[in-house]
């Protein structure tokens, strides 16, 4: 019963249509992205990542839908879906007192790798407030700014 309830609130719908994407997860959380919003689309690992005009995030949600038709959908409505990141090469590895990161962000990536999957996922979002995207890796925090 647990992996059901589990499997449903993570389940994802995804709607693509020529002007806007609507995402729908397990919990009926409803967001909508204008197409003009939409930067890039891709997925990373089991997440669907939806970029801003200003390389932010506008959605990183878990899904099991099948990439190869989530790629068709979007490039079928003239989205830009990309095989990774475009972004990527500007990623760095997080260490505590990292130079060059928003005055609070040291401190927030020193409470998210301590922190447990829910915290980590709100610290995330903090950071995103300062312009920081932040990348997991193998127990390991990477960061690039926000163009």
């Amino acid at each position: 019963m647990v992996l059901a309830l589990t499997a449903h609130s993570e389940s994802l719908t995804v709607t693509v249509a020529d002007d806007q994407v609507v995402l729908t997860d397990g919990e009926n959380h409803t967001s909508t992205f204008p197409r003009e919003q939409v930067s890039a689309v891709f997925r990373e690992g089991s997440k669907l990542v939806l970029l801003g005009q200003d390389t932010a995030e506008l959605a990183r949600k878990p899904h099991d839908l099948s990439v190869s038709q989530l790629a068709d959908a979007f490039r079928a409505h003239g989205y830009p879906w990309t095989d990774a990141d475009p972004h990527t090469e500007r990623y760095r590895r997080w260490v505590p007192e990292t130079p060059g990161l928003p005055v609070g962000a040291n401190a927030l990536f020193t409470a998210r790798d301590k922190a447990d999957s829910d915290d980590s996922k709100e610290l995330r979002t903090e950071l995103a407030k300062l312009g920081v995207l932040v990348r997991d890796d193998k127990g390991k925090q990477y960061w690039r700014l926000v163009e």
